[in-house]
């Protein structure tokens, strides 16, 4: 037997309720919190398989693409190439982006929707939720994102940014050695392509 719920807003709209529960406000950021971080590390993979080349032209070339799902795909595209003769870490890798991709539905649905207000019927759940944009006449329950939810999409993120940080690490590690190096072949190689004019 369902329960019926009432809700007084109090006038409010359902942004300002879901601005004012700081419970929801911190889960909210810790979903963007660790997106941010799965973003920075697919940069990371990227600098560290273009091993020869200093960290101000790969960021240039990364951001570059503004979409998140082009990005992953250079990330892709690179890796095939950079860890040809590293069938590990280049399998590690594929996994760990697989994760993301999955996490980019999530985060997609999630930054494109809105809070709405209802009872998830699978659960039981209700309150505050965020509802995925859809174009559906049916409600799909794909497109609810209750607390709970929330908290496992959450959690998903964090552990799908632990992936891929543990897959980039050898890679990283081998590019982080000869940091000092590249350094100084930059800086080499601006003076030969442009040497300075004495005055």
């Amino acid at each position: 037997m369902s329960k019926n719920v009432t809700v007084d807003s109090k006038g409010k709209s359902l942004n300002q309720l879901a601005e004012e529960d700081p419970e929801l406000m911190r889960l909210w950021g810790e979903i963007n919190n660790a997106w941010d971080d799965i973003e920075r590390l697919l940069y990371v993979a990227f600098d560290a398989m273009l091993a020869e080349e200093v960290p101000f032209a790969t960021h240039a070339i990364f951001y570059s693409q503004t979409s998140h799902a082009a990005r992953r795909t250079m990330v892709e595209a690179l890796a095939k190439y950079a860890l040809l003769n590293r069938p590990t870490t280049a399998r590690n890798l594929d996994n760990a982006i697989r994760r993301v991709k999955a996490r980019a539905d999530d985060r997609h649905r999630l930054a494109h929707g809105t809070w709405a207000m209802g009872v998830v019927f699978a659960t039981g759940e209700n309150g505050l939720l965020r509802m995925a944009p859809s174009a559906d006449i049916v409600p799909n329950p794909k497109n609810d994102y209750p607390r709970k939810r929330l908290t496992s999409v959450r959690d998903e993120m964090r552990d799908t940014a632990r992936a891929l940080r543990e897959a980039i690490e050898p890679i990283e590690s081998a590019k982080r050695a000869k940091a000092i190096e590249l350094g100084k072949r930059h800086m080499e190689k601006s003076r030969i392509l442009e040497p300075k004019v004495e005055s």
